[in-house]
């Protein structure tokens, strides 16, 4: 495993420690969110396996389609659905830390990564499998 020394002391605190002002309505279970008189509506489709949705600070959802090699962002005001990122190695249990960045699981190539809100993909950890992510 290939680490730079520099940033893991923060990325294990960033994954070991959270407090209750950190923690957003991402634990809220459905009920609390979704009423009866609230009907479902698609957002969009044709999708090959989606996964791992994590939601900003903003309210903007961004999910994975896994084998496509993409992330996507579903506006929070609009509910369109763009692409965020592409060629992401199967990235998928994304979550959002609280530097602002999407982090998620790189694993076509074994690695944790962190996306800034340009797409831009930055390395945290090389060598590791992975599946979900908790920061």
């Amino acid at each position: 495993m290939n680490i730079k020394p520099t940033i893991l002391p923060a990325v294990l605190l960033s994954f070991v420690l959270s407090s209750a002002a950190s923690t957003f309505a991402q634990d809220m279970p459905l009920t609390q969110v979704i009423t009866d008189d609230a009907p479902w509506e698609l957002v969009s489709e044709g999708y090959q396996f989606t996964e791992g949705p994590a939601a900003d600070a903003k309210g903007n959802v961004f999910f994975t389609d896994v084998p496509a090699n993409k992330i996507f962002r579903i506006d929070a005001l609009t509910g369109k659905v763009t692409l965020f990122a592409k060629d992401t190695a199967r990235t998928n249990g994304l979550m959002f830390g609280p530097d602002g960045r999407l982090y998620g699981c790189r694993n076509g190539e074994k690695k944790i990564v962190a996306y800034d809100m340009s797409g831009k993909v930055h390395t945290i950890v090389e060598g590791v499998n992975s599946n979900d992510i908790v920061v």
